[in-house]
């Protein structure tokens, strides 16, 4: 018994070109629309005054101030081309919580596990290198 052919085959060419296959025209037009609302609702988040915060309030005050120049909007301060940043596990052993510092990717893993295990609050303190991810803002 032979199997059916393909009801659009693709051809090579079409496959590498990332061109050809079924078009799904309801569900294209269903993820315009489920885009279109995900953006309008972070657009009420950036704009809202609620307290506490949502994360895109505070980044949206935080592009609108800060400076376009390389500034890092995170917690990695360097100084004279080092890290500077403060040892944030020891702070929450300061305060009674435990306090993990990753010092590699291989400790990382083995630190969640143990922070779950511990069943209360745990504070890791992971550096971590921000690679801008160029996003596509053209519809929002």
């Amino acid at each position: 018994m032979t199997s059916p052919a393909p009801v659009n085959p693709i051809t090579p060419e079409q496959q590498e070109a990332g061109t050809g296959g079924v078009k799904r025209d309801k569900l294209v037009t269903e993820m315009a629309a489920n885009r279109t609302s995900f953006v309008a609702g972070n657009r009420a988040a950036m704009e809202s005054s609620a307290w506490p915060m949502r994360p895109e309030r505070i980044l949206a005050d935080l592009r609108a101030v800060m400076p376009r120049d390389g500034t890092t909007f995170a917690t990695v301060f360097e100084k004279d081309g080092k890290s500077d940043s403060p040892d944030y596990a020891a702070i929450a052993r300061a305060y009674g919580i435990e306090g993990i510092k990753i010092e590699s990717a291989a400790e990382l893993k083995p630190a969640l596990e143990r922070a779950i295990a511990l069943n209360r609050p745990v504070v890791l303190d992971v550096y971590m290198k921000n690679e801008p991810v160029p996003t596509n803002t053209t519809n929002a």
